[in-house]
């Protein structure tokens, strides 16, 4: 997924009615002046032994899904 940068940057917000499900409408477009949000998905090397000297290829951890953002105070 593309992000706009700069001037072209948007953000909308909505709140959650039911935890974890993202909401289908009652979004609205707020300023922002900067963010860091970004989600991550690391690697953890496989525990398992008996397939010989080579190790198994590493497996995906949880993502983790981070950031901040910074928004005006009259918002």
């Amino acid at each position: 997924m593309a992000r706009a940068h700069g001037a072209r940057a948007q953000m909308a917000l909505a709140f959650e009615t039911v935890y974890g499900t993202p909401p289908a409408s009652g979004y609205r477009l707020i300023p922002f002046a900067r963010t860091t949000l970004g989600a991550e998905q690391p690697l953890l090397n496989s525990e398992l032994l008996g397939y010989g000297r080579d190790p198994l290829a590493p497996i995906k951890d949880a993502v983790t899904a981070d950031g901040e953002v910074v928004v005006p105070i009259d918002v």
